[in-house]
């Protein structure tokens, strides 16, 4: 049964939402869905399973996680057609969390349940599920995951981040970490 206060389902929460952020598929400049959407898809997948969560661990459910969005993909009418996710906010009726994702978002989407899902099949360690990605600026539409796996070379001609780039954006990452720490920690006092 779910129970929103179950640390396991907090975890799984928490995990996704860093897989996402990690993944680079939680930013909706590149048309991605927003974190808030990835908490209420770890929520709403948490409703819908009536598993005992306290016997499983975060990794064993966010497989789990994996499995029901990739078939709630496969089944979809948007996974066929151009048509947008439709995520209602619970907390405002009219508002469509996903209205950032575009078609490249939705794409890359499944590119990360596929590669995520293998990944865990395969008993991967948490540090490759959540290897960090580096995404291409907006507007292209690869990005160096799958370059890489298909033995491209990257060059800034591709659109790929420089290493003082990646660099920077390492460390505001990381800012933005440390103020996100400090204001929970701060507000919860």
């Amino acid at each position: 049964m779910f129970d929103q206060s179950d640390s396991h389902v907090q975890k799984l929460i928490a995990f996704v939402r860093r897989w996402a952020q990690d993944r680079c598929i939680a930013n909706t400049s590149y048309g991605h869905m927003p974190l808030y959407g990835w908490s209420l898809f770890a929520k709403y997948f948490c409703q819908s399973h009536t598993a005992n969560y306290s016997k499983k661990s975060t990794i064993e459910l966010f497989g789990e996680f994996l499995d029901f969005y990739s078939n709630w993909h496969d089944s979809s009418i948007h996974a066929k057609t151009d048509a947008g996710l439709q995520i209602e906010d619970p907390y405002d009726a009219t508002r469509n969390v996903a209205e950032p994702m575009t078609l490249v978002g939705l794409n890359r989407f499944r590119e990360e349940l596929d590669r995520a899902n293998t990944l865990v099949a395969n008993g991967a360690s948490l540090d490759i599920i959540l290897e960090h990605c580096h995404p291409s600026p907006p507007g292209k539409g690869e990005h160096q995951d799958s370059d890489a796996a298909a033995g491209r070379e990257n060059s800034p001609e591709q659109g790929f981040f420089s290493l003082e780039q990646i660099a920077s954006r390492k460390q505001f990452c990381q800012t933005i970490h440390e103020w996100q720490a400090f204001k929970v920690m701060h507000e919860g006092a």
